[in-house]
C-alpha cells in the first residue's frame, strides 16, 4: 500500500505524539504512514532524511517524492484526515510567513513547551482516549 504522505516526527516529543496520536486516528484510510525519527533503525530506512534536520523541523514526503518541512507537512497531514478547513489558512499567503515564524518558534522549544503544557494525565495517549 503506498501512502500520500509519510509523516517524520519527534517521538520524544509529548505534544508531537499527541498530535500524530490524533492524526493516527482520523486516518481511517490510512493515507499517511507515522515514522519516528527516533526509532531503531530509521537512519537506515530513510537515508534521504537527515535526522537531525527532521529533529529541528517536521519533515514528510508528499506523494513519494517530494519532500516537505514545517507547517506544508502538517497542512497536508491534516487536510487527508478531512480537516482540511481548519488548516487551509496555514497556508493563505497573506497569514503563510507568520504562522511558519510561530512554527519555527514551537519546533525550536517543543520540548520545553511540552514540559509546560503536559503532564503524564494530559499527553498521552490513554489520557487523550479518555477525553474524546
Amino acid at each position: 500500500m503506498s501512502h500520500e504522505l509519510i509523516f517524520f516526527f519527534d517521538g520524544l516529543c509529548p505534544l508531537c505524539t499527541r498530535e500524530v496520536n490524533f492524526l493516527r486516528q482520523k486516518d481511517s484510510k490510512n493515507k499517511i504512514l507515522f515514522e519516528d525519527i527516533n526509532q531503531k533503525g530509521f537512519e537506515k530506512r530513510y537515508k534521504t532524511i537527515n535526522k537531525k534536520e527532521a529533529g529541528k523541523v517536521l519533515h514528510g514526503i508528499w506523494n513519494g517524492n517530494e519532500l516537505i518541512k514545517g507547517l506544508d507537512v502538517t497542512y497536508q497531514a491534516w487536510r487527508l484526515v478531512g480537516y482540511s478547513l481548519l488548516v487551509r489558512p496555514l497556508r493563505w499567503p497573506v497569514l503563510r510567513n507568520f504562522f511558519d515564524l510561530l512554527y519555527n518558534i514551537f519546533a525550536k522549544h517543543r520540548h520545553s513547551i511540552s514540559s509546560m503544557i503536559c503532564s503524564e494525565n494530559t499527553c498521552s495517549l490513554e489520557a487523550q482516549n479518555k477525553n474524546e
